[in-house]
């Protein structure tokens, strides 16, 4: 069927598995007059025939790890299928596109090469028939497993980011603190859990397509085989197996919707713990703040009480300083006087008024190239962060 393509173009070169929303079943049936084109009896065609292709979609496990069996990477995978039964001759063709080989690994676990099972027959086209059924019901099986332990694993995830938002207690010291990191994690759960019953859904269409066209193909009054009975029966318990897996499935979709609305309730307390959470954390910023201020606020007391102390020492220590040099001499040999000597002024000035130059030049050069410095580190940082400012405006 040429529809089978589109199912094969799900396999192209793609970096997200966007084509899982792709889902389909198409069928046609020839039950009288034939194309002739279709007719070649030398490989056993007759051109009455019932083909059809269709997706299914399983999930299995990425990175099994045996010690923490809730914790795993599933991946959902896919195949394309296509089947083609002679009604007349009970030839019957299948391809399967699967590029990880997991269907061949299912289907050769039922069906290996070499000797045919006992469960399967091909003695007559009756028989050809119940066996591709049971190949049908081999892929059905395939697509409704692992689905219970991925919604496991995915349950198990998010309780175990939200737990610490559940039981939070703001009076207790050793109360696990709520991650950020917790809601995005949810979010991708949730996520997952929406893909989750996006593709069992897609899986549930599929079956009951596949299984409407058997009983449709049955019930048809120009079907070719005769007794009509033992197509019938066999149809019905592919129809019987076929709503099992279909059962099975809505039940999975089910116990995914439940987990979808605990996800988003859980995820609305996750954002409302992390609200809380934050505003403490403000609160403490503020009181140790307020801390650093009080701080800073006795410091700068205690500063002025020593800018005070010095400036009231200062003259002081200077008329000492000045009167312990040889400019003024006290000489207390029997005679009170006090001696200048005009050279040693002249020295105490030659020196002091140099230094003072030499210090507030100095300390001016010091000053300017700080100020330049700085000016360059904050433009530069202007720069990086992808902004700049004139450096000089008018």
């Amino acid at each position: 069927m040429p529809n089978y393509i589109d199912f094969l173009l799900v396999y192209g070169a793609q970096e997200e598995d966007r084509e899982l929303r792709f889902a389909g079943f198409r069928t046609r049936t020839t039950l009288v007059d034939p194309n002739p084109g279709y007719v070649v009896p030398g490989i056993r065609r007759s051109g009455l025939q019932h083909e059809m292709c269709y997706n299914l979609k399983a999930v299995s496990l990425k990175e099994p790890n045996p010690k923490e069996p809730f914790q795993r990477k599933w991946k959902i995978r896919q195949s394309a299928v296509y089947h083609r039964f002679d009604l007349e001759t009970g030839s019957a063709l299948w391809i399967v596109g699967d590029p990880r080989e997991a269907v061949k690994g299912v289907i050769g676990e039922v069906l290996p090469e070499g000797v045919v099972p006992k469960d399967f027959r091909f003695g007559t086209v009756a028989e050809c028939f119940v066996s591709s059924l049971d190949t049908h019901l081999t892929l059905a099986q395939w697509a409704a497993d692992e689905w219970r332990s991925h919604i496991q694993s995915l349950e198990a995830t998010i309780d175990d980011m939200t737990r610490p938002a559940l039981l939070m207690d703001s009076t207790d010291k050793y109360q696990p603190i709520v991650q950020p990191r917790a809601m995005t994690r949810v979010q991708e759960c949730e996520e997952k859990v929406n893909e989750t019953v996006m593709v069992m859904e897609s899986n549930i269409k599929i079956l009951t397509s596949l299984r409407t066209s058997y009983q449709t193909l049955v019930e048809d009054p120009d079907f070719p085989n005769t007794p009509i009975d033992p197509y019938r029966t066999a149809v019905k318990r592919f129809t019987t197996s076929i709503d099992q897996f279909i059962d099975d499935l809505q039940t999975q979709v089910t116990r995914a919707k439940a987990l979808l609305k605990i996800a988003e309730e859980r995820k609305a307390i996750v954002i409302q713990q992390l609200q809380i959470q934050s505003a403490h954390q403000q609160e403490m910023l503020a009181k140790n703040m307020m801390g650093f201020s009080e701080r800073g606020q006795k410091e700068a007391i205690t500063m002025r009480i020593i800018t005070i102390i010095t400036l009231l020492y200062l003259p002081p220590t200077f008329v000492s300083t000045f009167f312990s040099t040889d400019v003024i001499k006290y000489q207390d040999n029997g005679e009170d006087k006090v001696h200048f000597s005009k050279n040693a002024m002249n020295s105490f000035l030659y020196v002091t008024f140099p230094l003072w130059a030499i210090t507030i030049v100095v300390a001016v050069l010091y000053y300017r190239l700080e100020n330049r410095r700085l000016d360059k580190a904050a433009r530069q940082k202007r720069l990086e962060d992808g902004y700049a400012l004139p450096e000089h405006t008018v």
